[in-house]
Order: C-alpha cells, then sequence, then structure tokens
C-alpha cells in the first residue's frame, strides 16, 4: 500500500513511517520542517511542503491509497499565544477543500 504521512519528520510521524516501512508499505513523508527534522525522514520520499500548498498536495496524493494526519504544531502554547496562527491555516485548508 501507498501511503502518504503528513508530519513524518516530526517525532510521533517517524516512528510511524519507520513501523509502516517495515510492514511492506510504500511511504512517501510530507512535511514542511517547520519543527520537524529532514534526518528523520532519511530512506523516505520527502515532499517539503506546506499542507496549505494545494498544487503540491494535489501531486503528492494522486497514487496514494492511504493517508496518515500527523501534522500540526509542535507547540500547544502557540496555540493559546498566538491563535490566529493556528486558525489562519486551518480556515484557509477547510475553505479550499
Amino acid at each position: 500500500m501507498k501511503i502518504l504521512v503528513t508530519g513524518g519528520a516530526g517525532y510521533v510521524g517517524s516512528h510511524a513511517i519507520r513501523s509502516l516501512a517495515r510492514h511492506g508499505h510504500r511511504v512517501t513523508v510530507y512535511d514542511n520542517l517547520s519543527t520537524g527534522h529532514r534526518f528523520l525522514a532519511d530512506g523516505f520520499e520527502l515532499i517539503v511542503a506546506d499542507l496549505d500548498d494545494a498544487p503540491q498536495l494535489s501531486g503528492a496524493l494522486s497514487d496514494i491509497d492511504l493517508v496518515m494526519h500527523f501534522a500540526g504544531s509542535a507547540y500547544v502554547g502557540e496555540s493559546v499565544q498566538i491563535p490566529e496562527s493556528i486558525f489562519t491555516t486551518t480556515y484557509r485548508m477547510a475553505w479550499r477543500w
């Protein structure tokens, strides 16, 4: 199965991609690397882009069987201190799709 893992270069996502690969799945990592790390996706196809980049995301989804979504802000305090940063991206995504 071909699986796209958003946030696959983060802590939880990087564990998921390794487990999926061990079980024989073909994994593509989709991460903007804002809080993730490129080295955590070593050995996997890596697409560096934001989730609100519609052309990149559409291309990444073209031959995917399943999506596992781990992308998100790694800093919970940010959503309280700067809620508009989270809201803006979420709002754009909801209305685009």
